[in-house]
């Protein structure tokens, strides 16, 4: 009974419904810490999300957007658009070319690799809300952020997601994916295939201020008061890998890295997949190789296959 009586988060406000507000606003009307909802985005409880205008990002997923004419036909027109979140929006980078004869425009739409067609993908205009996802463990983001209030980032840092849209296994193959971005990355690499760390440089600064959690975000921490919210660790949002016993350990050294390394080789020689996949996180790479197994299955190839645990890959990257 108490439940039915108990007033939303926003009529215990005095407010309307916001449709999203920033890191510390949340805090307040959730009447808890910022450090709390730092903790709950770490644990993959929650997600945070940053507000963009017209930022210029390359399409990662879904994979079969980046054929040349699967995306040229499905975005005819550059007006933005939405797919998933309401709150997120996108258009295509496009150059309109006018002829001299009035026979109408042209459009020659963008690309970064463009002369790489295992690499090639549709260069992008965000706007709104987009979920912040980060893909470099090493910088410590949520540490950073709950320290020093503020975090720099590289285009190698961070993925953007559409807001509020779950990255969840396609049943079928008529399934939409949700949709993620990265920053371009093209300008920071040889001919040769090399990084050039002199060209890796901070693209954004975010502060407390510049975070935001959508209504629905807000409304997740709410209704889970005095519960346990689904998170990476509890195995609700994704199962967390499991650590290596000593047992394991001991096995592995023997020939510590000499099969994860060629692993790794391989999957850096697939074209769609590359550096990226190896440098990010091991849930997103696990999410990311289970994307492209089924986007091949779609295909018709490798019907049989069925993807291993995120743990399972993991522990094969340290034989």
């Amino acid at each position: 009974m108490a439940n039915e009586t108990r007033p939303n988060v926003w009529e215990k406000n005095n407010i309307p419904a916001l449709e999203y507000c920033t890191l510390p606003r949340a805090a307040d009307i959730l009447n808890c810490k910022i450090c709390d909802l730092i903790h709950f985005a770490e644990i993959g409880a929650i997600e945070f999300c940053i507000a963009l205008r017209d930022f210029e990002v390359s399409l990662f997923l879904p994979f079969d957007w980046r054929v040349s004419s699967v995306w040229e036909e499905k975005f005819p027109n550059l007006y933005p658009t939405v797919h998933k979140s309401p709150l997120s929006r996108f258009r295509p980078k496009a150059n309109l070319n006018y002829p001299v004869e009035p026979l109408g425009e042209s459009i020659t739409y963008c690309y970064q690799y463009k002369s790489s067609p295992g690499l090639k993908q549709p260069l992008v205009f965000v706007s709104g809300l987009w979920s912040l996802s980060i893909i470099n463990s090493q910088i410590s983001f949520f540490r950073k952020l709950n320290i020093n209030k503020e975090v720099s980032l590289t285009a190698l840092d961070f993925m953007l997601k559409e807001a509020d849209a779950p990255h969840i296994k396609n049943e079928t193959p008529d399934r939409d994916e949700v949709i993620f971005v990265s920053p371009p990355t093209e300008h920071l690499y040889h001919n040769d295939g090399g990084l050039d760390k002199s060209k890796l440089k901070n693209i954004a600064t975010l502060g407390l201020e510049d975070i935001y959690l959508t209504k629905m975000q807000i409304e997740k921490v709410y209704n889970g008061f005095g519960k346990e919210i689904p998170n990476y660790i509890n195995g609700e949002v994704i199962r967390p890998e499991r650590e290596l016993d000593e047992k394991e350990i001991s096995t592995c050294n023997v020939n510590q890295n000499k099969v994860g390394e060629f692993i790794g080789m391989l999957i850096r020689c697939i074209p769609e997949l590359g550096d990226d996949v190896m440098n990010t996180s091991a849930n997103n790479r696990h999410n990311i190789l289970m994307a492209f197994l089924e986007q091949k299955q779609r295909d018709g190839k490798f019907t049989d296959m069925r993807m291993p645990s995120s743990a399972t890959i993991e522990k094969y990257f340290k034989i």
